[in-house]
């Protein structure tokens, strides 16, 4: 019996009756009950998106009312001939291309970060986290014929000399702090939603690694010495930090180590 007086207070407690005393009952407002999953930030939130890092996937869970948790993987592949570039950069180090070449740019990130979301009733939060960061722009010289040349260290290589020659420009560092704004990924109320991101990568200043590859033996002599494998390796470790520092140097390169990180995305709640 008391079980059952307990639970019948309880119901009318929460469909606005109220009891004043024994015997009275008087009827006033509903009380408005708010179940758990309604609260801000109470939903688990995946999200597909484009931007400037490729294509992504987000995955968000609540921390807290005003925090949550998002991880994401992002990627994109494009590859183009770099003909023109290379014309339009006469005598600079992409000749050690042989003045032909393909370009390969590989967008690979993946991400941890905390959204915070300072407003009661707004989806605007501000993040702050990591990337791990493999972006990278790949270009190889092809070998067209016996004629083709390799420049490396100011020194002409024949395309019958080498086999190939390869290059990955590396967009600085491995792991790279981000800071962001946007809207979105709150989890508030289930069901379909959209984000809005934009923020800054900071990787650094891009570095170049290069490779050649002798593709027969050798018959050219440069000031006497017979071209091997390691006199090649030689000079194109010359001509590396010849370029590298010529990147550090520059004002764009400067500019470059803050990636400009934005996307649009479309999300749901569950």
């Amino acid at each position: 019996m008391k079980k059952i007086l307990l639970s019948t207070v309880a119901v009318l407690a929460m469909s606005g009756v109220a009891i004043a005393g024994p015997g009275v009952i008087e009827v006033d407002k509903p009380i408005a009950i708010i179940p758990h999953e309604v609260v801000y930030g109470s939903f688990y939130t995946v999200g597909l998106k484009v931007g400037t890092l490729g294509l992504g996937v987000d995955v968000s869970m609540p921390l807290s009312r005003h925090f949550n948790l998002r991880g994401n993987i992002n990627g994109f592949t494009y590859s183009q001939n770099l003909n023109d570039i290379i014309k339009n950069n006469g005598g600079s180090s992409f000749d050690a291309f042989g003045g032909n070449a393909d370009g390969k740019i590989s967008f690979l990130t993946a991400g941890l970060l905390i959204d915070w979301y300072p407003f009661e009733t707004s989806d605007f939060f501000m993040s702050a986290g990591a990337y791990y960061n493999a972006n990278k722009l790949s270009i190889t010289g092809d070998v067209l014929g016996s004629s083709q040349k390799f420049n490396i260290n100011g020194e002409d290589y024949l395309a019958s000399d080498l086999g190939s020659v390869t290059g990955d420009v590396i967009f600085g560092n491995s792991i790279a702090p981000y800071v962001g704004f946007g809207w979105g990924n709150r989890g508030d109320e289930s069901g379909w939603s959209w984000s809005f991101e934009i923020g800054g990568l900071y990787q650094n200043v891009p570095t170049i690694e290069m490779s050649a590859v002798v593709g027969k033996v050798p018959t050219k002599q440069i000031n006497g010495v017979l071209i091997t494998q390691s006199i090649v390796d030689t000079e194109l470790a010359k001509e590396v930090t010849k370029v590298n520092d010529e990147i550090s140097n520059n004002e764009f390169a400067k500019f470059a180590k803050i990636y400009p990180v934005i996307s649009f995305g479309i999300t749901y709640s569950f």
